[in-house]
């Protein structure tokens, strides 16, 4: 599958270091709802700001809102230190995918366990199959302890494309 006809060069972020809230003042404590909320909110704002340059965005905020829905509804975090926020929406008129890595790990997890990888997908409401086909491949990919691994130590945008692509 040619997952790189969704991933342009501007939609990947290979130090990504959204800005989060302060974290609460007891360490010693697992992290309030709130707060994990909150920054949840931050990641994905970061995210979609990744994806608006390349256009076919028609209200930013609209998808962030829908995003943040989703993900209260259902955390995207898959485990293994990665998340898939996903969405088919009226916002994009074409099919877009984002990553960004995060080398330290942002609080995204249920628990506000850390998450180092992020694969953004957006899909317009009416494309379910070709949604549901690239999720599949990102998905498949992902579970492949070498190949997330891969993914997380490529420096090169085109390596990462090209991996995608083939797995």
């Amino acid at each position: 599958m040619r997952i790189s006809r969704l991933l342009r060069s501007g939609f990947l972020d290979l130090d990504f270091q959204p800005e989060l809230p302060e974290p609460p003042p007891d360490e010693d404590s697992a992290p309030s709802r709130r707060y994990l909320r909150d920054c949840r909110e931050q990641i994905l704002r970061g995210l979609v700001e990744r994806l608006e340059p390349g256009g076919g965005i028609a209200h930013p905020r609209r998808l962030l809102r829908e995003l943040v829905a989703r993900e209260r509804q259902f955390c995207s975090a898959v485990g293994d230190e990665v998340a898939i926020p996903h969405l088919r929406t009226l916002q994009v008129r074409k099919m877009r995918l984002g990553l960004a890595r995060s080398p330290m790990g942002l609080p995204f997890g249920e628990g506000g366990e850390p998450v180092r990888l992020f694969l953004l997908l957006v899909g317009p409401s009416g494309e379910e199959a070709a949604y549901l086909r690239v999720f599949r491949a990102l998905a498949g990919t992902l579970r492949i302890p070498e190949e997330r691994q891969r993914l997380m130590e490529m420096d090169e945008e085109w390596e990462i494309m090209r991996l995608l692509d083939v797995g």
